[in-house]
């Protein structure tokens, strides 16, 4: 008796077969640890929208007292500061 395992159901099967391993390979690959996630209401998105739209984007009195110190030739740069400062910002470390 010979056994053929090109018949419809038995490709059906094999795929099946395959596509639930793939499946399962997918998960174990998404699963590096605990997940979180934060969902807002509507009420408290809109509270955050409307603080971010109450702070501004240049701090005025800030550089008004940066001006008067450079204006009256106060103002020190400490080179190591702006050297940090710069390579955190560009490539996170110090």
């Amino acid at each position: 008796m010979r056994i053929d395992l090109q018949t419809p159901a038995a490709q059906d099967i094999e795929r099946s077969s395959n596509l639930k391993q793939s499946e399962r390979q997918r998960a174990s690959r998404g699963k590096t640890g605990d997940d979180a996630g934060i969902s807002l209401s509507s009420d408290t998105s809109q509270s955050i929208s409307a603080a971010l739209d109450a702070t501004p984007e240049i701090r005025s009195d800030r550089v008004e007292q940066l001006r008067a110190l450079v204006n009256s030739g106060q103002y020190a740069v400490e080179p190591e500061r702006v050297a940090n400062a710069m390579m955190t910002s560009l490539f996170g470390m110090r």
